[in-house]
């Protein structure tokens, strides 16, 4: 019997990536969006109730994440959905490949920060993998892509700083074959980049108008925005600070 992957956090760019290599058929796809083929799926919520056959399963790959500090009896809403996650993987021997980010190394936004207390979660079972991934790089999907697409009918676009800070890329083909492999063949922590550029090298300015907007001009009106929107979005301050301080001396392909 050929074992199936539940994807937490399928309707992800990543996730749709994962189903359109698995097959649909392999796949017990776990999400917020209710949307065909899709199982609702908040974190938090009891796996219990949602996987019937938990011998079928090969592993989990967790996608979810909310960018929002919400709380759940006292916990931020990830720390507590992970920590339901590795109980039911853990007691029933199923290994979790777990989507990190580059950013739990330097820990400066929350979102690193919490991301580097669900790596601890997880690293108490020897089976899970974490995998920390670089800015996504693909020319249908992940953040360059989605500044690029708000920007790319107008005469102008907005830089932060001087665009020259580095950040660590990887191409969404490398992160799906990264989950795909065997546990055997990937080390519990490793660090998925396929390179290191700057910024403004992946935004579209030709025959743009480029206007360089501080740091600290950056930070104050998306601290204002994310106040008042109250979005989940790496379009954020605490994104943003995820992104400018992106660690700059991971070596490619390396790991921990």
């Amino acid at each position: 019997m050929e074992k199936k992957i539940v994807i937490i956090g399928a309707n992800s760019f990543i996730g749709k990536n994962l189903v359109k290599e698995i097959g649909e058929k392999r796949c017990i796809q776990l999400s917020s969006t209710k949307k065909n083929n899709l199982i609702n799926f908040n974190l938090g919520d009891d796996l219990n109730t949602l996987i019937k056959y938990p011998e079928e399963i090969e592993k989990i790959i967790l996608l979810s994440w909310d960018r929002r500090n919400i709380k759940k009896e006292g916990k931020n809403i990830n720390i507590f959905g992970i920590e339901k996650i590795y109980e039911y993987a853990k007691g029933k021997g199923i290994p979790i490949f777990f989507a990190s980010s580059v950013s739990a190394i330097s820990k400066v936004s929350l979102y690193g920060m919490n991301k580097f207390l669900c790596e601890n979660i997880l690293k108490e079972n020897e089976n899970n993998r974490i995998l920390r991934l670089g800015m996504v790089l693909s020319e249908n999907g992940g953040l360059i892509y989605k500044i690029n697409k708000i920007f790319s009918k107008l005469p102008i676009i907005f830089v932060p700083g001087n665009g020259n800070f580095k950040v660590n890329f990887v191409k969404v083909e490398t992160v799906i074959k990264k989950f795909l492999l065997n546990p055997d063949n990937l080390s519990q922590t490793e660090n998925i980049v396929d390179l290191n550029e700057k910024f403004i090298n992946f935004l579209v300015t030709k025959n743009k108008l480029k206007l360089y907007v501080p740091h600290i001009l950056t930070k104050f009106i998306l601290f204002i925005f994310t106040k008042v929107f109250k979005i989940n979005s790496s379009f954020t301050y605490d994104g943003y600070l995820s992104l400018i301080n992106d660690p700059n001396e991971i070596e490619i392909g390396s790991n921990e």
